[in-house]
């Protein structure tokens, strides 16, 4: 019997089905709603929800399985129940119930399919032969990074970004990768012919052969995989296959429960399926006629898919989609309509290329508006150009010719800089995380890289822009917390008017007579207090050297970096007091004189570099941080003479 779903004195909950970033997404948005609903997630692998995004970096070793983990503090509340390796195995709309692989029951006030893809199979005679792999989940990367220790000759059979990055991530563990692709090019649908060229030389240069035009025609094996024939004839020995053909919408619950199926789960810009209260999101969903194969769009969906099931009127209009290669030094960027890009004309896409630098650079132009962007190489303009792409903006003929002459659209480099943009300019696209938001966080105390991406998920997705963090946050080094700033500044004046004085005031004089008992001038006259002031002069620069060194270097664990370099000030500021009690004021001559000089000129500048730390905030990120750079380098530069002076120094007191 179908149970009352309007009794007052039930709530049922909202049931989310997949916990992968588009489920988690939708879980977290109706929990920032404070709707009191409670939510149920199923997740058919038991491990903890995780960036299915990242695994390439994780089987290149460039991340660990903890920086995978989704919504770690988020998620932590009593309204929320996880049932992880538990999958759902059918749905029934009409009663809106859900039963799992346990034979659970359970009712819902809305649901939520976020089934993700599963990989797309083709029939290859040796497909299910020990030593061909999958590469879709944490445990099928866990099972190639063991492969990849063992494995000499592997076959990845697929072009795209996703064979890339395993080819990639297979050849660090020093075994022959062959990748195999029946297009004739590398990342078709996101690169240009030329683009496409020189990816495909950059990574032949790292030892990754191609067969590109060409397919598998059987898979040959003696107990496990030993070789394969391609479709045209030939064959080629290897010990592993590993299959990256795509993927395609996992519909195998939606369509047994009368969903209206197409490349994926229909739905309308409301995220709402055929059946009502029924909602579909991420990889498994066809919105407009397009399934989306990217985190960032699964989670705008999520976000209003969430905000539908709390009565708000939010629609999905659909999202312009990027792709990053990963697990390479070279940039490999991709976003818009970039498609057929070389059958448009010349002025409606130009392109630039310095094949010294090895860059590459095309844009796409639709009416004049930057619809689609392709990128080989580092550019500075390049996260600038992805938000204009976002707001379609118009290119001048102007910009357009200065692109293609310099390879740089705008004319203003400053406005490169991330604390220069928009505050409603989104700098992470996959979250949708604005410069505004992020500069609210940092003024509120996230003021490293790391603690910004903690706060806020920031570069936790995909990572392309976590230099954009670093440009906000100075650099990715911590400013000084506001328990220090005074005293660092009080410090950094201080010093700034002691080293002033010893270059302004003349030496103290003499005492007109030399009877009676100790005088002043004793302690930069004698022999032995020279020794005593000098060689804690010297242990004082040592020290502060070391000091310098514990705040850049991890090693070193004992104390924070914004300590540390209050104690270096100090460090200056005693040394300071110390040259004044060896010297008298006095700056001599010759290389007397060019030491005391360096000294002051490093200690004025360290000041300074002290000074610009402390007003940091008050200065504001762009000219504070410009500021602290400055002061550091020049600081550093002017220290640098030091040590060498002071050895001929000493070796000139000794030897004469």
């Amino acid at each position: 019997m179908r149970p009352n779903q309007s009794d007052p004195q039930k709530i049922w909950p909202v049931i989310i089905v997949g916990s992968g970033p588009a489920g988690m997404r939708t879980a977290e948005s109706l929990l920032k709603g404070n709707s009191g609903l409670p939510i149920l997630i199923y997740g058919n692998e038991a491990v903890h929800p995780y960036q299915r995004a990242r695994l390439s970096e994780f089987l290149a070793g460039d991340a660990g399985e903890a920086s995978l983990k989704l919504g770690e503090h988020s998620l932590k509340q009593a309204s929320l129940v996880e049932r992880r390796g538990c999958a759902v195995t059918r749905l029934n709309p009409e009663l809106k119930t859900v039963t799992d692989a346990s034979g659970r029951t359970e009712y819902y006030k809305a649901l939520v399919l976020a089934t993700g893809s599963v990989v797309r199979r083709y029939y290859i005679p040796g497909m299910s032969l020990p030593g061909v792999f999958t590469f879709r989940n944490l445990q099928d990367a866990k099972e190639l990074m063991k492969r990849r220790k063992a494995g000499r000759r592997i076959v990845i059979l697929g072009g795209g970004a996703l064979g890339l990055e395993t080819a990639l991530a297979m050849r660090r563990g020093g075994a022959e990768v062959t990748v195999i692709d029946h297009n004739v090019r590398l990342m078709g649908p996101q690169l240009d012919k030329r683009a496409s060229g020189l990816l495909q030389k950059e990574m032949m240069a790292l030892g990754i052969h191609f067969h590109l035009s060409e397919g598998i025609k059987t898979i040959f094996w003696v107990k496990r995989v030993s070789g394969i024939q391609f479709w045209q004839g030939g064959t080629m020995n290897c010990d592993t296959v590993i299959l990256a053909t795509g993927v395609q919408a996992n519909t195998g619950l939606a369509k047994p429960a009368g969903l209206k199926i197409g490349q994926g789960i229909l739905v309308n810009d409301r995220m709402e399926t055929s059946a009502e209260h029924i909602y579909a999101v991420g990889e498994c969903a066809q919105h407009r006629g397009r399934v989306y194969r990217l985190v960032a769009p699964g989670l705008a969906q999520a976000d209003v898919a969430a905000s539908v099931i709390l009565n708000r009127d939010i629609r999905y209009k659909g999202s312009v989609t990027a792709t990053r290669l990963k697990n390479i030094e070279t940039n490999v960027f991709s976003m818009g309509a970039v498609e057929n890009a070389e059958s448009r004309l010349w002025m409606g896409n130009p392109m630039y290329e310095d094949t010294e630098k090895k860059l590459y650079r095309k844009l796409v132009l639709k009416n004049g508006h930057l619809s689609g962007l392709i990128v080989i190489g580092e550019w500075d303009e390049l996260s600038r150009l992805q938000n204009a792409l976002i707001k379609n903006r118009y290119l001048t003929i102007l910009e357009r010719i200065r692109f293609m002459l310099t390879g740089n659209v705008f004319k203003d480099p400053q406005g490169s800089r991330v604390a220069n943009w928009p505050a409603d300019t989104l700098v992470c696209q996959c979250l949708g995380i604005s410069r505004g938001t992020l500069s609210d966080k940092i003024k509120n105390g996230c003021t490293s890289l790391e603690s910004l991406a903690k706060e806020t998920g920031a570069s936790r997705v995909c990572g392309s822009c976590k230099p954009l963090l670093a440009d906000l946050t100075g650099g990715g080094i911590v400013n000084p917390a506001p328990c220090i700033r005074k005293p660092l500044m009080g410090i950094s004046i201080v010093a700034a008017v002691f080293s002033f004085t010893i270059f302004m005031v003349p030496p103290i004089p003499f005492s007109e007579t030399v009877q009676g008992g100790w005088r002043l001038e004793t302690l930069w006259l004698d022999g032995f207090w020279k020794q005593v002031t000098g060689y804690h002069l010297l242990g004082l620069l040592l020290l502060s050297l070391l000091l310098s060194a514990k705040k850049r270097i991890k090693f070193f664990k004992l104390g924070s970096f914004n300590g540390w370099r209050t104690v270096h000030t100090i460090m200056g500021l005693l040394m300071l007091a110390v040259l004044v009690l060896h010297t008298g004021f006095s700056l001599g001559s010759n290389l007397n004189f060019v030491l005391m000089t360096s000294f002051l000129c490093a200690s004025l500048l360290g000041t300074l570099a002290g000074a610009a730390a402390a007003l940091e905030r008050k200065l504001g990120m762009e000219v504070g941080a410009t500021a602290r750079r400055w002061g550091n380098t020049l600081h550093i530069f002017a220290s640098w003479p030091l040590p060498v002076l002071l050895i001929f120094h000493i070796v000139s007191v000794y030897f004469f």
